[in-house]
């Protein structure tokens, strides 16, 4: 156990000292609690919406993935920063995260709360991507059979508006 926390220790200090200072303020404001639009006395922070999966299959959630992307990509966090980890460890470090509130988050000491934001958003990212492309295929796959219904819909009204088709079959 002693091996792991100064093993955990070292790292997080390592991931947190390649953080640039824009990208750690950026994670620190993503944990800041905003007021919800939707509801007056409701709260919810940048951590929590990229915590949510996509919405329904619509233009407006591929709209709303793409805003997630954004604010992922505005993090500015270096392409390298996990490039000699195991992705087992990532996923760790990713799993912890997701499932703490941003209060909780908040008290850990810096290096762990650095580290434990950026493995969340450098997955994430990679994960709000595929949602994306996955998202669009879907969106132009259900587009492409509504013109195909209504295409054949004006096929068939045009079908039966021909006079004397009984007498021309």
């Amino acid at each position: 156990h002693h091996a792991f926390a100064r093993f955990e220790t070292e790292f997080a200090r390592s991931i947190a000292a390649r953080l640039s200072a824009f990208s750690r303020k950026q994670l620190d404001e993503m944990l800041i609690t905003l007021p919800d639009g939707d509801a007056s006395f409701a709260q919810k922070s940048l951590f929590a919406r990229l915590k949510q999966d996509p919405h329904q299959l619509s233009l407006k959630g591929l709209l709303s993935e793409i805003e997630k992307l954004g604010h992922l990509r505005n993090l500015h966090l270096p392409v390298d920063l996990f490039q000699s980890v195991s992705p087992q460890l990532i996923n760790r470090y990713r799993r912890r995260a997701a499932v703490e509130a941003p209060s909780e988050a908040r008290q850990h000491p810096d290096e762990i709360r650095y580290t434990l934001l950026a493995a969340f958003a450098w997955q994430r990212q990679q994960e709000v991507t595929d949602n994306l492309v996955e998202l669009f295929i879907q969106l132009v796959h259900k587009t492409r059979t509504r013109a195909e219904r209504r295409v054949d819909a004006a096929y068939l009204a045009e079908i039966k508006q021909v006079r004397g088709k009984t007498d021309l079959l």
